[in-house]
């Protein structure tokens, strides 16, 4: 997780208003990162729980809806914070403030890693 997000949070930093100089918002991107990776845990180990009951479909659900609740609620509280700041090449999800790409972040990226870890897991479990 953390490597995806790391990624996904350089990607979009030009969405956001200026963080100082390259290697100043190359930290704060990997600072970001770092919490990104820990909140993944959270609609990944749903997706297992939900997964393990009613398959990997609604697993997959599961984490997107959480990953997107996650993800506006931790928009909210930046942006309420002032922790960070759209620029106008910023898109939003219609009707609130809160921006698409890092709402998207947090539904896509989990439910990648979970996907991941599930064929891992399978693997590991044929391989034996």
């Amino acid at each position: 997780g953390l490597v995806t997000n790391f990624a996904w949070e350089m990607a979009q930093a030009v969405l956001y208003d200026p963080m100082g100089t390259v290697w100043q918002a190359t930290w704060r991107c990997f600072v970001a990162s770092l919490g990104d990776a820990a909140i993944v845990l959270a609609p990944v180990g749903v997706g297992w729980a939900v997964c393990r009951r009613a398959g990997s479909r609604a697993g997959s659900a599961a984490v997107v809806a959480l990953g997107i609740v996650l993800g506006a609620v931790i928009e909210w509280r930046g942006l309420e914070r002032g922790q960070w700041a759209y620029n106008e090449r910023m898109p939003l999800i219609y009707g609130t403030h809160f921006g698409l790409v890092p709402v998207l972040q947090m539904a896509l990226l989990p439910l990648f890693v979970f996907h991941v870890t599930r064929l891992a897991a399978r693997h590991a479990r044929h391989s034996k």
